[in-house]
């Protein structure tokens, strides 16, 4: 697939920071969310990337071994993304690949997660917390643990742990995952076969339907190296989804499409089927990294936000105007 390691990265779709200026220098800043009228409203779209068949097998890619080949974790990206999540209840984070070698990868972590975290999240002994499932047909579920360590792992591995299987996760403070396209895997288009491509895709569906009797509303084939018309019109029209999203294409199709501004379209997959196989398509403007200077991972090397005034290097005026040109560069694309 791709060439960048297991992680969670930021997308900016468009946007605006406001901020207040405090004798001389930039210390308090709106960071609430909601459209404002006449601005150009920013977007983050933090999305997972396990890139499963890239470089190693799929339990190194989770459990992060054999990090010789490649720097790459799942499971401790999904640590660090719930606890952000739990920090703010307008956060979200989309999930697209479901492999794992016993069931879908997200599914697996998520019963082990809330073993370890019990003490963290459940306060007493018996507690139903609301999981909102994000799909067609949305709506909210309810788990319940009843007390004790012994009695969480019995329920996990029972019949009943497709509760905990979300399509999308409300827990305790509203921490939300949303699922794009729900495939085993995020299938190649160019040069795979079609019937391929429908059976991993139904191998994760129908394990989302069998938890929740839901559906992901939106395809994500943000890594394959080229796109078909059947995942256009079969996997994307015709399995119910309302757009597809990716990020490579030729470079020279991109340049004219960001000059032309086509890189949103509506895609028409089929003659025969006419406007029935038609779907909202969206190619990113650049890859699908965050634009240069903003992707804070740990082997990283863009500038921090250093927003302590005491530092020296007190950055969040120099951050803040980076952040804005970024956004400008993109909506202009």
């Amino acid at each position: 697939m791709g060439s960048a390691p297991a992680s969670a990265f930021l997308c900016i779709f468009v946007v605006l920071c406001s901020y207040v200026t405090v004798n001389g220098g930039y210390i308090k800043y709106n960071t609430g969310a909601g459209i404002v009228e006449g601005k150009l409203n920013v977007h983050l779209v933090p999305h997972s990337h396990d890139d499963v068949g890239w470089l190693k097998t799929i339990d190194q890619y989770y459990v992060g071994s054999n990090n010789s080949i490649q720097g790459a974790c799942v499971e401790n990206v999904l640590d660090s993304v719930v606890e952000s999540l739990l920090r703010n209840q307008n956060r979200k984070f989309v999930f697209a690949e479901m492999v794992n070698p016993q069931i879908a990868s997200f599914f697996f972590w998520y019963s082990s997660w809330l073993i370890y975290k019990q003490s963290n999240l459940l306060k007493s002994s018996s507690e139903k917390t609301p999981m909102e499932v994000n799909g067609r047909n949305q709506g909210k579920l309810l788990f319940s643990v009843d007390g004790g360590m012994n009695k969480v792992r019995k329920y996990r591995n029972s019949r009943k742990t497709c509760r905990w299987w979300p399509v999308g996760i409300h827990v305790c403070n509203r921490c939300i995952f949303v699922l794009r396209n729900g495939g085993w895997c995020m299938h190649d288009e160019a040069t795979v076969h079609y019937i391929d491509m429908i059976d991993q895709t139904t191998l994760g569906h129908r394990l989302i339907k069998k938890a929740f009797n839901k559906a992901p509303r939106a395809g994500w084939q943000i890594d394959p190296f080229g796109h078909s018309a059947v995942q256009a019109y079969l996997l994307g029209a015709e399995l119910g989804f309302d757009s597809v999203h990716f990020a490579r294409i030729d470079y020279q199709d991109r340049a004219k499409r960001k000059e032309d501004k086509s890189l949103e379209v509506i895609w028409r997959g089929s003659k025969t089927f006419g406007s029935t196989s038609q779907i909202f398509t969206n190619a990113f403007p650049v890859h699908y990294s965050p634009p240069n200077g903003f992707g804070f991972e740990i082997d990283d090397f863009s500038i921090p936000v250093q927003d302590n005034p005491h530092l020296f290097d007190y950055n969040v005026e120099q951050r803040i105007n980076d952040f804005v040109a970024a956004a400008l560069v993109q909506v202009n694309s």
